[in-house]
C-alpha cells in the first residue's frame, strides 16, 4: 500500500529532523538569497544533502508553508 503525500512529508520531517518551522525558515531565506549560494549553503546550515534540501522546497510549497510571494519568487527560480 503506497503511503498518502501526508505521511511521505511526515515521515520526511521524522527522518531528517525538521519541523514545519525549520523548514519554512529554510524556504523563505532560499527565496531571498542568491541561487549560487543556496544550494551549499542550505545544505551546510542546516547539515542536509542538496536533494535533502530540494525535497523540502517542494513539501513547503505543496502543504503551503511558505506564502505567496515567497511561492513566486522560488517559481522564478526553478
Amino acid at each position: 500500500m503506497n503511503k498518502s503525500i501526508m505521511e511521505q512529508f511526515a515521515d520526511f520531517k521524522t527522518r531528517h529532523s525538521l519541523s514545519n518551522q525549520d523548514i519554512t525558515k529554510m524556504i523563505t531565506e532560499y527565496s531571498n538569497t542568491e541561487l549560487d549560494l543556496a544550494r551549499s549553503y542550505f545544505s551546510e546550515q542546516y547539515n542536509i544533502s542538496k536533494s535533502v534540501f530540494y525535497k523540502a522546497r517542494d513539501f513547503a510549497v505543496i502543504f503551503c508553508l511558505i506564502d505567496e510571494d515567497t511561492c513566486k519568487k522560488i517559481k522564478k527560480i526553478v
